[in-house]
């Protein structure tokens, strides 16, 4: 039993090989394609691989307690069931979790 999955292997196929081969080769004649545009044709493929950028997060400048407000988060947090968790968070230099 075959599986459809919505587009056909052979849409599929027919899509790539208009939206890839004939978009950068369909304006040559079938007799002119020489090696040169085969390979050139190749090299598109891979650019995009290469190109592609992904956006730079802005460095966010480092927001940091003083040593009053961290004692006073400690006093506040003495009675919460994670307060060894916080103070080892806060004692050890961990920034993110």
């Amino acid at each position: 039993m075959r599986l459809q999955l919505g587009i056909s292997a052979a849409a599929m196929a027919k899509m790539k090989i208009y939206n890839h081969t004939l978009v950068s080769l369909g304006h040559l004649a079938i007799s002119s394609i020489t090696p040169r545009h085969i390979q050139d044709f190749y090299n598109d493929q891979q650019k995009p691989c290469f190109v592609s950028r992904t956006a730079k997060a802005r460095k966010k400048e480092m927001q940091v307690w003083t040593l009053e407000q961290a004692h006073a988060f400690l006093e506040a947090s003495k009675d919460n069931m994670y307060y060894i968790v916080l103070l080892l968070t806060l004692t050890t230099g961990v920034r993110r979790y």
